[in-house]
């Protein structure tokens, strides 16, 4: 069962839990199928009509018992017919659960869920309303992380990193402000550097390089970039290191003679640009000689 079947099958009745009571509430603007929404503070008895499954108890009683005074769970379900699974009776599960202060701001720890019987596929630190804290995105299906973004008020602050299904480091980017500065690096399976990328503020400024995997060092292309635009002459390389083909641009346009190599590094070919226009050898020269 997917979770896009399961996203299908969102109960259109919103389930509010106010001092142990159950209140129905389909409060949704007309043409919205409101959520399937629950309640919850610590020390409230979780009836059958909000919680059903000792999965689900599971999944909500860590973040009940270290609620802070005066916050509670807000936990978002989802609905699977039993038609889509090889269960007996329909399942009701927590697609998302949330720490709420009193304002019910997200303040304290937000886990999304894929699906029933699946560990989270993502935690989130919440502080007064926004991100603030370490984000932990997990493969589906598992407890492996595939990425740790660091959150501060609401920004992505520090280096963001990513990790292959082994657990081997993946990618690893800085962050200031919410954007992006400096190298951003990835890598293949075995360790081996695969891509550098240079920004300034959020825009790639500086030459991108891609490696050939697992050829140390060697280099496949590298392209220059200047305030987020290809800018200058870009190059790629065959596996030994010999040219490939070379392209000029400027601000994003072919702009210059692009040249095509042989393996052995003659010319095989050459093209003619103008502004990202194509002109023949006759035009190129009359233009520029």
């Amino acid at each position: 069962m997917t979770s896009m079947h399961a996203s299908r099958l969102l109960c259109l009745t919103a389930v509010v839990v106010l001092a142990g009571t159950t209140v129905f509430a389909d409060d949704a603007a007309e043409g919205e199928a409101p959520a399937d929404v629950g309640f919850v503070a610590k020390g409230d008895k979780l009836p059958n009509e909000v919680v059903q499954g000792d999965g689900t108890i599971a999944r909500i009683k860590p973040l009940l018992e270290s609620l802070p005074d005066g916050h509670r769970l807000r936990l978002e379900f989802v609905n699977v017919s039993k038609a889509l699974t090889n269960y007996k009776e329909d399942i009701r599960y927590p697609r998302l659960v949330t720490m709420l202060d009193a304002a019910d701001k997200p303040d304290g720890m937000e886990m999304e869920y894929s699906d029933w019987y699946r560990p989270p596929r993502r935690k989130t630190v919440y502080k007064q309303g926004v991100k603030d804290g370490v984000e932990q995105m997990f493969f589906p299906g598992t407890d492996k992380l595939e990425a740790e973004i660091p959150w501060v008020k609401g920004q992505i602050q520090g280096v963001k990193k990513t990790f292959h299904a082994s657990g081997a480091k993946a990618g690893e980017t800085t962050y200031e402000n919410g954007k992006i500065t400096g190298e951003a690096r990835s890598y293949t399976e075995k360790g081996s550097l695969l891509r550098v990328v240079r920004f300034t503020a959020g825009q790639r400024d500086g030459e991108m390089i891609d490696y050939w995997p697992d050829r140390e060092g060697k280099v496949d292309r590298s392209v220059p970039y200047k305030k987020g635009a290809v800018h200058g002459m870009s190059r790629a390389f065959y596996a030994d290191g010999k040219p490939k083909w070379e392209k000029p641009f400027r601000e994003n346009k072919q702009h210059g003679v692009e040249k095509q190599f042989a393996p052995d590094g003659t010319v095989e070919r050459e093209r003619f640009w103008i502004d990202g226009d194509a002109v023949s050898a006759e035009e190129f020269k009359a233009k520029f000689h």
